[in-house]
């Protein structure tokens, strides 16, 4: 459980990375991730 719940932590780290340093937008990192972009917009709202 706690491995999971890390791993989640560490791929929102990497998606945020994505998206406001590398700019990329929210459809590629969720086609590149293969994560729902519903999720994406969550963890970024999250991080800021």
């Amino acid at each position: 459980m706690i491995k999971k719940l890390k791993s989640r932590r560490f791929e929102k780290r990497i998606l945020r990375f994505l998206y406001f340093n590398k700019h990329k937008s929210q459809r590629a990192i969720a086609k590149e991730m293969g994560i729902h972009r519903a999720t994406i917009k969550r963890a970024i709202k999250q991080g800021r």
